[in-house]
């Protein structure tokens, strides 16, 4: 079985390494007998680059990506491995840092982007935040504010926003205190142009915000679509007045609760893979 969650098969920079790499991936696509994809948009691109006869005898499927939230992720693990005391440095900083986040809160609204920083072979990513720059700034002359970029590069984030004339601060991906910071922000954003990579992204980030009732706004992919209803797509007009008033976009956001719940939970998801995994063999 191959799982895939990204477009693997882009090289845009050219690479010649990635250009060995990714012949001898597609010479060994006739190896597997099932193929999942974590998202709709993704499913094409993979098929694409099976054989006919490989294609008809194990047909790509697609099973979602699991919205954590915090009682979720407290199902991952034992009660004694979340409270070893090799932990508990980081669970003081975190809640030192949670306390600092609410007093902020109740100042400045909170805002929020995080993901990779980027990729050697497709475009995007942390960069994407470039452009929301001068009406990020042209807000916070409204409404006090404070972006906060949850990364993978401290470098990256000074290169972007090191001259920006707002508030904003760096924090490292933390698998274990993540989801409770994300749940007191005012506002998600998820800019991210149309591209051949990000076309096949999956609606996980909107999904981890909607699921804890936080209020995004985003560019309008593929697998965002069907969210139109609880977030704002493509109204980056409108940056501004979302942040100076948040609260409608909060209160659609709440309304996705109960579908993500239903349709995204770890239990939802298991579901897919069961039937992925026990559907008949091709071949």
């Amino acid at each position: 079985m191959l799982d895939s969650f990204d477009n693997y098969f882009l090289n845009e920079s050219g690479d010649p390494a990635r250009a060995d790499l990714l012949a001898a991936y597609r010479e060994a696509l006739p190896l597997f007998a099932l193929f999942t994809v974590s998202s709709p948009g993704l499913k094409p691109l993979l098929e694409a680059e099976l054989p006919p006869e490989l294609r008809a005898a194990a047909p790509v499927r697609v099973v979602g990506d699991p919205v954590e939230t915090p009682a979720a992720a407290r199902d991952f693990e034992s009660l004694p491995h979340r409270l070893h005391p090799g932990r508990w440095g980081g669970h003081w900083r975190a809640w030192r840092e949670l306390r600092e986040h609410r007093a902020q809160r109740r100042q400045a609204r909170q805002l929020m982007w995080f993901g990779n920083h980027g990729s050697a072979y497709a475009t995007g990513g942390m960069a994407e935040l470039e452009r929301l720059l001068p009406m990020l700034e042209a807000a916070s002359r409204r409404q006090p504010l404070r972006l906060t970029v949850v990364s993978n590069s401290e470098q990256r984030y000074r290169e972007l926003l090191g001259r920006a004339a707002f508030p904003h601060r760096y924090r490292p991906w933390d698998r274990l205190h993540f989801l409770s910071l994300l749940g007191e922000q005012d506002l998600v954003l998820l800019p991210a142009r149309m591209t051949a990579f990000t076309m096949a992204k999956s609606n996980n980030r909107m999904l981890l915000a909607l699921a804890q009732g936080v209020p995004v706004m985003a560019d309008p992919l593929p697998d965002y679509q069907p969210w139109r209803a609880f977030c704002a797509l493509d109204e980056w007009d409108r940056l501004a007045e979302h942040i100076v008033d948040p609260a409608p976009l909060a209160t659609r956001a709440r309304a996705a609760m109960p579908a993500i719940e239903r349709d995204y939970s770890t239990r939802a998801i298991a579901a897919q893979w069961r039937e992925a995994l026990q559907a008949p063999a091709a071949r």
